[in-house]
């Protein structure tokens, strides 16, 4: 008896693992479909991929399935599944560096990434390091922009790691570096007038801390903004 709920529970574990890699196989064919996949190719069809894939979720559904029925299912989702690289590899080299695998996305970055670092330890300190705009160093813009970069970066590998990029995002990663600069620049600010430290309840008087702060503001943008809501309601 405690054989055969044993092998229950591994089937149901089984039954879980392969849902799950189904619903991502979707998530991927929809993504790709908006990308444009099957309009650059034509050998292999939108619905000749979700056609056995929703035949794997179907049966995925239940709490159990035979092993007849579960193998079923694994042949539908693997069935998909080849088809679905298949209609990656039928498409140019050229819509794959865009679409799949956003190397231009990734020039840009990089490219920024390059221009705030060289801006920020050449020209600036040439300059004498008291170049501001509003009262604002700008090191701590190139900061805000260097750590929007860092989060970029990082959503972005996830995303193409996953094959779930969508070029329709491509707007968001263009301005990323400014929406940092700015929001660093601006916490920043705050800091520098005190507002910060009341916010956050900590004294620290480390000449460096309002770097990090820029960095973080514009690595972690949901941060930045809680920050300017408690400011800003402290003063409602």
């Amino acid at each position: 008896m405690a054989s055969r709920s044993h092998q229950l529970k591994k089937t149901d574990d089984r039954l879980k693992e392969l849902y799950e890699w189904a619903d991502r196989l979707e998530t991927k064919l929809n993504t790709a479909s908006e990308n444009g996949l099957f309009k650059h190719q034509t050998k292999v069809t939108y619905g000749q991929i979700l056609n056995p894939l929703m035949t794997t979720l179907g049966l995925c559904v239940h709490d159990k399935l035979s092993p007849r029925e579960y193998q079923r299912a694994r042949d539908n989702y693997d069935n998909a599944q080849t088809l679905f690289y298949q209609a990656l590899q039928a498409v140019s080299l050229r819509y794959r560096l865009i679409y799949v695998y956003a190397f231009h996305v990734l020039a840009y970055l990089m490219c920024v990434l390059l221009l705030v670092a060289w801006l920020d330890l050449v020209t600036v300190p040439r300059l004498g390091g008291s170049v501001s705009i509003l009262s604002i160093p700008l090191q701590m813009l190139f900061c805000g922009a260097f750590g929007s970069v860092i989060r970029s970066l990082w959503y972005l590998w996830y995303n193409v790691n996953r094959l779930e990029y969508r070029n329709i995002w491509s707007t968001w990663y263009i301005i990323s570096p400014v929406m940092g600069g700015l929001l660093g620049g601006v916490v920043y600010l705050a800091f520098a007038i005190g507002l910060v430290t009341t916010t956050l309840k900590v004294e620290i008087a480390n000449p460096l801390l309002p770097y990090l702060l820029a960095i973080l503001a514009g690595y972690n943008w949901e941060w930045a903004q809680g920050i300017l809501k408690k400011i800003a309601e402290s003063f409602s």
